[in-house]
């Protein structure tokens, strides 16, 4: 939708990418047991969101290495339905 007034037109752009970033996937896969799908795709969501971890190599030298407890892959196909069920509020929040 455009807003035209004196040869201006006004923008109004959302940025979501910190929300993809915050989500924990403790609790996110907390919201999701509580959904009613098969446990197949549960299994698939849980090993999904599992095992994963980071280090930071810089001038030769490498940080510990650390498990990634949150957030969600940008442009994944599961990452808008990740968002979409981790901001219900029909679910306890938990913290990381």
């Amino acid at each position: 939708m455009y807003i035209i007034c004196q040869n201006s037109t006004p923008v109004i752009a959302l940025d979501f990418s910190k929300a993809f970033d915050i989500v924990c996937h403790r609790t996110f896969l907390n919201k999701v047991a509580d959904l009613n799908i098969p446990d197949d795709v549960y299994n698939w969501l849980l090993s999904y969101f599992s095992g994963h971890s980071h280090c930071t190599r810089y001038g030769g030298e490498s940080s510990a290495l650390l498990e990634i407890l949150t957030g969600i892959i940008q442009g994944s196909g599961i990452g808008l339905t990740s968002y979409v069920v981790n901001s219900s509020v029909n679910s306890s929040v938990l913290q990381c």
